[in-house]
């Protein structure tokens, strides 16, 4: 029962070979049987490396501690833990190959500053990592999360909350109910980046929502030059936010599994589906997955040219050009058609808010 606590410097290194255990005494051992290993207090300047923590309520904490440079915390990680295998609160952290299975939480982080590289999470009830309160400011890089058996498609793979800022990069989020869920009763201070991931086999991809229709989209969420493809029941999903004609969710330059922006667009749920949604803007997007060298186009499997989202470089469209709106699309520059284009539309509407020029001929 109970925790240790230590509140002034503590040594504890293992290695790969022989990790340091921490577990339940009790027989049979289960989750959540004692409250793990705390690390708190000031400045302090704790060796934590190649630790494990089982069957505990939580398991490493770290709180309360701000060193002038982040703590490093190596290979540590927690299995069989009622809560978070690693609860990081207020406290500044760089933490390296950590692993985390059959949690609640895999990496809870509260008002901290934190790097995470080459995280292992597996299994978890909620949260893969679960990212809250407005002063968190975290990187997060080279992590691998995935659920596999009678977890498939539940919980979040990275679960963004509150004000806080994420830098997400080279991670795999895979066969979680969300891949990438940003959620939260407003999100005005909320700034994302996602780049270089693969977010493959969820129930959704990724899911923006403001849990009201009249409170704030994120400040900035750009999700871009990742692989978003083979999610169940859609790539992205806007749910209702404040302003939603006039927020923009840059989902620019990503591979989908496809150039055929028509079905794109049919895996994504934005303005085009919901009045109350934000618009989703996904063109240009990647002809080809990130292995092969892949470069942003606007152009389909038949030749055709994709439109959608804000264009702010002048085009002119010409007949033999397959036009096709797939979403809402808004010409801030100048827009020329030339006699005998036709343009299909799949939804939405053309919108030109700078200089238009269409003139047909009686032919």
């Amino acid at each position: 029962d109970d925790a240790l606590i230590a509140k002034g410097p503590l040594t504890a290194t293992g290695t790969s070979d022989q990790p340091i255990t921490f577990t339940s005494h009790a027989t049979p051992r289960n989750p959540g049987q004692w409250d793990g290993i705390v690390l708190e207090g000031g400045t302090q300047t704790d060796q934590v490396k190649h630790w494990r923590v089982r069957y505990a309520r939580q398991g490493l904490t770290i709180e309360n501690i701000q060193p002038s440079s982040p703590l490093p915390v190596e290979s540590v990680g927690g299995d069989s833990v009622s809560g978070a295998g690693v609860r990081l609160d207020q406290s500044s952290v760089s933490a390296t190959g950590w692993s985390v299975s059959s949690a609640n939480t895999g990496i809870a982080i509260t008002d901290a500053q934190a790097e995470v590289t080459g995280a292992t999470i597996e299994n978890v009830g909620s949260q893969g990592i679960l990212l809250k309160g407005d002063d968190t400011d975290a990187t997060v890089s080279g992590v691998t999360i995935e659920q596999s058996g009678a977890k498939v498609r539940t919980g979040s793979c990275v679960w963004v909350r509150d004000d806080i800022t994420l830098d997400l990069s080279d991670s795999e989020l895979r066969r979680c109910k969300y891949g990438l869920l940003v959620k939260d009763d407003g999100l005005a201070g909320t700034f994302v980046t996602a780049t270089g991931n693969v977010i493959s086999e969820n129930q959704i991809g990724v899911r923006v929502d403001t849990e009201c229709c009249d409170e704030p989209y994120p400040s900035q969420l750009k999700v871009r030059e990742n692989t978003i493809d083979g999610n169940v029941d859609g790539a992205v999903s806007a749910e209702g936010g404040d302003n939603p004609r006039q927020t923009e969710l840059d989902f620019t330059d990503n591979w989908w599994g496809t150039t055929d922006a028509v079905e794109i667009a049919g895996r994504i749920r934005d303005q085009s589906d919901a009045g109350d949604a934000a618009f989703v803007e996904f063109l240009p997007l990647w002809d080809s997955p990130p292995g092969e060298n892949p470069s942003p186009t606007r152009t389909g499997p038949g030749g055709e040219t994709f439109w959608s989202g804000r264009v702010d470089q002048a085009q002119t469209w010409s007949p033999g050009d397959q036009t096709t709106l797939v979403g809402k699309t808004i010409f801030t520059a100048s827009l020329t058609i030339e006699a005998g284009t036709t343009i299909e539309a799949v939804d939405d509407a053309l919108i030109a808010k700078g200089p238009l020029t269409a003139t047909g001929t009686s032919d």
